[in-house]
Order: structure tokens, then sequence, then C-alpha cells
């Protein structure tokens, strides 16, 4: 089923509950937009809500299909859209990996990723985000993911005026 992880483990490392004054259907297009955007990045992702670690942070986002994740690219992104256009999806499950590069002479070196699958559960009102760490080092902590996608939406929705998302809670 598209957008859910037929996997996704009872338990997680992290939630936050998100406060949100949209549409349903258009936060869950914004949402996707702001992953497809970064997954489009190319050079390293800065971002206030990150913290300095001393190393070149890139994001890559695939959205769940059963028991598969398919990155977000182009033609993923208008299929999904096609599909938001029929219908609302209640959760929709993300792959995160997060990688790593310490750039030496004066190439960029991978060092260990993070993998994180995250569940977008969509309420009017607001959302919860469970967070689980498949596997990494977590050089970044479930609250620094939070809040670098809560400010990654926040600008992508900024720009159609609309009323920005607020952080209600991390645990």
């Amino acid at each position: 089923m598209l957008g859910r992880y037929d996997n996704f483990p009872d338990n997680y490392h992290g939630e936050a509950s998100v406060l949100h004054e949209m549409e349903l259907k258009e936060l869950q297009k914004a949402l996707l937009s702001t992953l497809h955007k970064l997954n489009m990045e190319r050079e390293n992702i800065q971002a206030s809500s990150l913290p300095n670690l001393g190393c070149k942070v890139k994001f890559d986002f695939g959205i769940a299909d059963g028991l598969t994740f398919n990155y977000i690219d182009e033609e993923v992104m208008r299929y999904l859209l096609k599909v938001l256009e029929k219908k609302e999806i209640c959760n929709i499950d993300i792959l995160c990996i997060i990688r790593y590069y310490k750039e030496r002479d004066g190439r960029d070196i991978p060092l260990r990723f993070d993998y994180y699958i995250l569940r977008f559960i969509f309420k009017d009102g607001s959302v919860d985000v469970l967070v689980f760490h498949e596997k990494g080092t977590r050089r970044l902590s479930v609250e620094d993911i939070i809040n670098f996608l809560i400010e990654a939406v926040n600008i992508n929705i900024s720009k159609d005026g609309h009323p920005k998302l607020r952080l209600r809670g991390i645990r």
C-alpha cells in the first residue's frame, strides 16, 4: 500500500507532535514536495536546526510501498501528486538516509550513514511523527531531525502564504 511500510516497528526511538492549520492534502503535498527538493540537493545541507557536526550532511528520502521504499524523484513525485489529488493518505512512512562526508584532500570521504524510518500520522490540526532508528551512528538526534524537517517544510509552505508548522512536543 502506497505510503505505508508493512514492517514499521512497534517500538520506536522518538515521537513528536506538530500543529498545523492546513488542509491535510495540502500539508501532505507540502511535506512530499519538501522531501523531493531535499533529495535534489547536491550540496551540503545547511540549516539552523542542524548542529555543526564537522562534516557534510546530505539526506535521501523514500516513500514506503508495502515492504519497499521508492526514492522520491521526479517520476515518483508526479505519481504521488496524482494519488493525492484523488485521496488523502492517513499515514505516510518515509525512509530517511542521512549521509555524512568528511572532506580530505579535496575529496568527500563517506562516513557511516544513519537510516531512519519516519511515520507521519495526519490528523486535523496536528501531525504525529514516529521515528525509528534502523541503523547507523546517530550523529543527529531525533530532535535534530524533527526540527530540521519542520524548518524545511516551513520554508516551503511560507512561499504559498500558509501558516507555519509549530512543534507541540518531542519525546
